[in-house]
């Protein structure tokens, strides 16, 4: 999705942030890896915090992919009703063209 500029960087990392309580993790892997030299702890902590952003980016992005099918979707609706209109209006106009014909008086004809 960066490759095709449908997201930055910065929004996915805003809506991480804002959405899935990244920011949460982060203070818990501060706590956990400033409070010992544990490295496990570190590890733990480190790991916490990639399964998190892993998850906060996962869902972001399929809710980016629910919106640009909405967005798909609403466009083939829009095309095809517009086709369907001018249809409609061609009919309009045939039938328009056709009574004006019968209005005027025939050319030249039986006398």
């Amino acid at each position: 999705m960066l490759d095709k500029g449908i997201v930055t960087v910065k929004e996915m990392a805003d809506a991480a942030a804002r959405d899935y309580h990244v920011r949460q993790s982060i203070a818990d892997y501060d706590r956990k890896s400033g409070s010992t030299q544990d490295a496990t702890l570190v590890s733990e902590a480190r790991s916490q915090i990639r399964k998190e952003v892993k998850k906060a980016v996962g869902q972001f992005v399929a809710v980016r992919k629910e919106e640009i099918q909405n967005l798909k979707n609403e466009r083939d609706a829009a095309k095809d009703e517009a086709k369907s209109l001018a249809k409609k209006l061609a009919k309009e106009k045939h039938v328009a063209r056709t009574l004006k014909a019968r209005q005027k008086p025939a050319k030249g004809g039986r006398r």
